[in-house]
């Protein structure tokens, strides 16, 4: 019986030697597949049950075994739709079954891939180089908050980004305590009533402070004893663009007042009565309904007087209307505004308004341009208006016992029993975009391996064929 036994123990060899022969080809195979894991071969023996003072060594199984969290290289593509796992996760991914009305149809079932060389088809999907279908959840462009919690196939919206309204005007500056107006270019330690509004005088009888506007035959003056306060484009509710510009005059110690221009047209002439500026507050078009509002500051340079401008109605700028019904435009002074004296870089020393920060939002109307990925997992639509809005989120799967996966075609997993059952979280930090993931297949140690594995198989083959000479003297010893 034991050479019989030796035989069936020799035709398990190879058989396993085989198996790991199988798992080294298709390692080599792969060795170029964008994402894939190799499978390793272990051996196992199986003692049969004899008494201790007859064990054997007994015959061979063998067994793949995974390497799923086994990290492959990361190699950047310059493709912005590509995207990379650095961790232990996987994209969540759904195969395509047909087709209706233009559109896929899937299978509804989730399948878990490292593969992440995604491309945007011309329906908007994300698929991968094998076909599977990217998951995630889309975002509210507007809000930037998700749109639900579970993962669906993403269809990313390609149209045009539509204008936005500017409604949020933003003002940040430093005042210079002695302001170098066009009536007076030395400033000194004492405001001088040429570095006033209106020369420090009376204001012209065509000015009235309760409505704040500033009319074409006293612009000049108005121009020459006030400081630029910097401009900001915004945008009206159709996307037109205008150029808000705003000006400072100081009306007392430490007191100043705001303005910005509602026309800058100079053909046709302009006539004598026509609105060139408006005060910040005031009555007329673009007032907040109150008498214009004063900015006064302490010696120290502090704001005392914090003036937050809402709800401008009726803002016209060049013959545009910038606010619309139940949306007006909102200008907010109170905070970082400052009177300190400072360095010429701050336009202060100079005597002009120095540190301009103005944030407003809105933008004209932009095309879709194509997708990349933020530093968030989010992936990110790029306007030809500049405009960079968030689209979707990438979900990402993890097991607690990733090796416990059944592949499937494809370079995608199933999840089992083994694995248990996946943690769908939304991808972060980890995930790269404009970048794969290569095949953790290293091809020296394959050849290796193919070496070790030809040596057993051939050692094993011998085994053989030395318990069939056995074999052939036991029948030569009975004739």
């Amino acid at each position: 019986m034991g050479v019989f036994d030796s035989l069936t123990t020799s035709v398990s060899g190879l058989q396993s030697q085989s198996y790991a022969l199988q798992n080294i080809s298709g390692n080599i195979a792969n060795s170029t597949t964008v994402g894939f894991k190799r499978v390793d071969t272990s051996f196992v023996d199986l003692i049969p049950s004899t008494s201790p003072t007859q064990q054997l060594s007994g015959s061979v199984n063998a067994y793949g075994r995974n390497t799923t969290l086994l990290q492959g290289s990361i190699s950047q593509t310059g493709i912005s739709t590509n995207l990379a796992i650095n961790g232990e996760g996987f994209f969540v991914v759904q195969s395509r079954t047909g087709n209706a009305g233009g559109q896929p149809t899937f299978s509804g079932i989730d399948r878990y891939t490292r593969r992440g060389d995604f491309a945007q088809d011309n329906n908007g999907y994300l698929v991968n180089g094998a076909g599977n279908y990217l998951e995630g959840i889309l975002v509210d462009p507007v809000t930037g908050a998700l749109q639900g919690s579970k993962p669906q196939v993403l269809q990313i919206n390609t149209k045009d980004l539509p204008a936005l309204q500017t409604s949020n005007f933003n003002y940040q500056a430093n005042l210079p305590p002695t302001p170098s107006t066009g009536a007076s270019q030395a400033p000194g330690a004492v405001v001088p009533p040429a570095d006033q509004i209106w020369g420090g005088g009376a204001a012209p009888a065509t000015f009235n402070p309760a409505t704040g506007v500033v009319q074409y035959q006293d612009e000049a003056t108005f121009i020459n004893t006030t400081v630029d306060g910097g401009a900001k484009t915004v945008y009206a509710p159709n996307g037109s663009p205008v150029n808000l510009q705003v000006r400072w005059g100081k009306v007392g110690a430490n007191t100043w007042q705001a303005f910005y221009r509602v026309d800058s047209s100079t053909t046709p002439t302009p006539t004598a009565t026509q609105a060139r500026w408006q005060q910040f507050g005031g009555t007329a078009a673009g007032g907040n309904g109150s008498p214009g509002a004063n900015f006064t500051f302490n010696p120290a340079g502090t704001n005392t007087t914090p003036v937050t401008v809402t709800s401008l109605s009726n803002v016209i700028i060049d013959g545009v209307q910038v606010d619309s019904a139940g949306l007006p435009l909102k200008v907010d002074f109170s905070t970082g505004l400052t009177q300190f004296s400072g360095s010429t870089s701050s336009g202060s020393a100079a005597g002009q308004v120095g540190g301009i920060s103005i944030n407003a939002n809105g933008y004209t109307a932009g095309s879709f341009q194509g997708l990349s990925l933020d530093t968030g997992g989010r992936l990110v639509g790029n306007y030809t208006n500049g405009q960079i809005v968030p689209l979707a989120q990438v979900s990402e799967a993890r097991f607690k016992n990733s090796d416990g996966l059944t592949r499937v075609s494809g370079g995608t997993f199933q999840q089992t029993l083994d694995s248990g059952q996946p943690v769908v979280l939304s991808a972060g930090s980890e995930l790269s975009g404009g970048a794969v993931e290569s095949s953790n297949t290293d091809i020296a140690s394959e050849f290796t391996k193919l070496i070790v594995t030809q040596q057993a198989y051939s050692a094993n083959a011998k085994v053989i064929t030395t318990a069939n000479n056995i074999l052939q003297d036991i029948l030569q010893v009975i004739r």
